[in-house]
């Protein structure tokens, strides 16, 4: 039998999200830069320096070039993806409070009635009016 949305919902292991933003964050910190530092590293010295001459070397470059862009955008990808769990895991940990409060939390005592029908606090109400 499928488990309905009441016992799913509480069940979820929200600190293993938790531990995926984190690993999103770590990855996200030792990538980012690494295109900064290709161009620095890389492609300025071989342009400055002219270690790279001829019919070539506009074509390493260009590639080099295209790695930097790649690492750039793998950093702003791995940047994305931490914020997206992170949000998520908001998400869920609000829901999961939401729902807690919903199923036993102070809301409950509002949404229950008496034997006569009417919530405590109407027949407590009902009653000192009625005295």
């Amino acid at each position: 039998m499928a488990e309905t949305f009441y016992l799913s919902l509480p069940a979820v292991d929200l600190p293993a999200l938790d531990g995926l933003a984190e690993r999103w964050e770590t990855i996200h910190r030792d990538i980012k830069g690494l295109g900064k530092r290709m161009h620095d590293e890389v492609l300025t010295p071989l342009r400055d320096k002219r270690y790279w001459e001829g019919a070539a070397a506009p074509y390493a470059w260009k590639m080099i070039d295209d790695i930097e862009r790649q690492l750039e955008n793998a950093a702003k990808v791995a940047e994305a993806a931490r914020r997206v769990v992170e949000d998520g895991v908001a998400d869920l940990k609000s829901a999961q409070k939401d729902l807690k409060d919903a199923r036993g939390g102070p809301r409950r005592r509002a949404c229950t009635s008496s034997r006569t029908g009417r919530s405590p606090r109407t027949s407590s109400a009902t009653s000192a009016r009625s005295s």
